[in-house]
């Protein structure tokens, strides 16, 4: 056991290395007692899931809910509910995603030895599913307390507030939405490393154009680097066509809006407004900071 809390601790920044370690153990595991076994199924979900690894079928955490349900502690039962959550989430159940996230805060709110860092997330994804069926007063709920926690944890970042600015904007309250992306863009603007938050500036520049803020979309403009990879520049012109039509240029350069509206037949479109996307959730699971990492949900 003290093997796999180990691998569990390299998984939270190197999951795809753990679960070279993880698999190792296998054998080992598959010889202990049941218990171990299980622990050992949840932790290859759990690293799975940091991977970025969609699941296949919910078979086995169907199980493990059922062990882990009965005979697990409340951390163990946090936990598995959250990977449950996270499972369904992939195979686009939002019913029951919904289900197994709320129930993990269950046994996270008010237990002193949850793992805050899983409840911070459990809201995060929470924010994004009931986004996803238009219950913006429940998402914007669920991204306050995402942000909340994020303080009080010392891990407040740019996409906390993004998060609650498009929760807001989806409520039809600009004003305060205006004001939490401000926020995110006072936190990407201070950064040492301005590289790191690419993505956020591109999604700044899309957001404070619809919401007709071009002023401060211009700040945004000049921070936006001209050599991006695939992902991040079909993004960009995305966000300028928003740009050039708030400006009143209806009809933006030719070059944007091919490139935008190539990209609405060749990639799946999410539900999601840009500052709230799958991306923003799976990249704060996948490490202990979140991260921005290529989107293949967001168009």
């Amino acid at each position: 056991m003290d093997k796999m809390e180990h691998i569990k601790m390299v998984g939270n920044d190197h999951p795809k290395q753990a679960l070279a370690m993880l698999d190792s153990l296998e054998q080992e595991a598959r010889r202990g007692s049941v218990y171990a076994q299980k622990k050992y199924d949840l932790l290859h979900i759990r690293l799975s899931d940091k991977a970025n690894i969609l699941p296949k079928s919910d078979a086995k955490i169907k199980e493990l809910v059922e062990y882990f349900g009965k005979k697990g502690s409340d951390q163990e039962k946090q936990e598995v509910y959250y990977y449950a959550g996270s499972v369904y989430r992939d195979l686009q159940d939002c019913p029951r995603a919904l289900e197994y996230f709320y129930k993990s805060t269950d046994f996270a709110i008010g237990h002193p030895d949850c793992d805050s860092i899983m409840l911070r997330n459990t809201y995060s994804n929470l924010n994004f599913l009931q986004y996803r069926v238009q219950n913006y007063k429940e998402a914007l709920a669920m991204s306050k307390e995402e942000l909340r926690i994020s303080k009080e944890l010392g891990t407040e970042d740019v996409v906390d507030h993004m998060h609650v600015g498009a929760a807001y904007k989806a409520t039809g309250n600009a004003k305060e939405a205006v004001k939490e992306y401000d926020k995110a863009f006072h936190i990407a603007d201070t950064t040492k490393d301005q590289s790191a938050y690419q993505e956020s500036y591109i999604r700044l520049l899309m957001d404070y154009s619809g919401l007709g803020e071009i002023k401060k979309a211009q700040r945004c403009r000049p921070l936006i680097k001209e050599e991006l990879n695939p992902y991040f520049s079909v993004l960009k012109d995305q966000a300028l066509a928003h740009y050039y039509m708030a400006c009143g240029k209806v009809t933006p350069p030719s070059s944007i809006a091919s490139a935008s509206s190539t990209t609405a037949r060749t990639r799946t479109t999410c539900t999601m407004p840009p500052s709230s996307c799958f991306d923003c959730t799976r990249s704060r699971e996948m490490s202990s900071t979140p991260t921005a990492t290529p989107c293949y949900t967001c168009s």
